[in-house]
């Protein structure tokens, strides 16, 4: 009878052991360096009667998990955090950025704007 319980006393850490050990972090690293610049070139954009007017949008990551960005043409960027996977970017709202915008990581040079499907590109 005591053979039976402690199998059973181990049989139950073991699967216990296993289910903490197959668990994976929500917020994993990319199996790159997502570190730099990415930018979009807006189509159809035509700013010769206003400079003020961006033509390229940009998000620069950091390895501290922030990011600097310029979306939609304009000439107020913004600054939040950001948290990634091996699949997707998602920049947190904050308050210089209060609307969604998730990547999804097509690989180590390429990002794809979930919300619109807009390609961005890694400067070199």
């Amino acid at each position: 009878m005591k053979k039976e319980n402690r199998l059973r006393i181990i049989l139950l850490l073991s699967l216990i052991m296993l289910g903490i050990t197959s668990c994976s972090k929500e917020h994993t690293e990319t199996p790159f360096e997502l570190d730099g610049k990415y930018t979009h070139l807006l189509e159809n954009c035509d700013n010769s009667n206003n400079p003020e007017i961006n033509c390229i949008e940009f998000v620069e990551f950091n390895e501290s998990g922030a990011v600097i960005g310029l979306i939609g043409g304009g000439d107020i960027g913004f600054h939040t955090t950001y948290y990634s996977n091996r699949s997707k970017v998602v920049l947190e709202q904050s308050p210089g950025l209060n609307y969604d915008i998730t990547f999804m990581i097509i690989d180590a040079t390429t990002l794809q704007r979930i919300e619109d499907g807009e390609i961005w590109i890694k400067d070199k």
